[in-house]
């Protein structure tokens, strides 16, 4: 337990060297899929799970820009509270903690975003997308594991008058990054997710 809270102090010790005291808000719903990350990322496979669910309220804070001087990107500390729902099943709460970097092109004029996080993920509950991967597999689970957060987004807060308002795509995996956490070689899980998001 020490470990989660050592986390958690630092993922909040970094929302206090934010840039200003605005906060971003993102609130999404997903379903999750049978297929593993390569597949979703290269769109050669999406079959997507109709009875397990998934909606999140993320809040975020500026940290700065131009990560590792990297052009055109933005980074931000984030805080996530999850709630998982499986038919038939025990249903479970997820904290994530991460941060995250995102890539503005200059070809959209700032229309569009890339962002990539990383971080830690816990849930309350096994899933049971995870129970049915470890059984698949002849794997490990665990409530705490690797979290990664990929995203692709517009502004429509440009086209509305709005600031910082944007709609996208998330993907929510957990994994154990091939064993190196708690042994999870083959577990986890992808939720393919739609969101709104707005800047205060």
């Amino acid at each position: 337990m020490m470990k989660y809270n050592f986390l958690f102090l630092l993922f909040f010790t970094l929302s206090l060297f934010a840039q200003d005291s605005a906060i971003t808000m993102r609130l999404s719903y997903g379903k999750a899929s049978t297929a593993d990350l390569g597949e979703i990322v290269t769109g050669t496979n999406n079959h997507i799970i109709n009875d397990y669910e998934v909606v999140s309220l993320n809040s975020a804070f500026l940290l700065g820009d131009n990560f590792f001087d990297i052009a055109n990107t933005t980074y931000y500390s984030n805080v996530e509270l999850s709630y998982f729902k499986d038919y038939g099943y025990s249903d479970a709460y997820e904290l994530t903690m991460f941060l995250k970097v995102f890539y503005h092109p200059k070809v959209f004029k700032n229309y569009v975003r890339f962002g990539f996080g990383e971080g830690i993920s816990y849930v309350t509950a096994f899933l049971q997308v995870e129970k049915d991967e470890a059984i698949k597999e002849n794997g490990k689970n665990s409530k705490f594991l690797n979290y990664l957060d990929i995203t692709l987004d517009f502004n429509v807060g440009k086209l509305l008058s709005q600031k910082d308002f944007y709609i996208g795509l998330l993907l929510k995996h957990r994994s154990g990054i091939f064993g190196l956490i708690n042994n999870v070689e083959h577990g986890g899980s992808n939720y393919n997710c739609i969101y709104v998001e707005k800047r205060f």
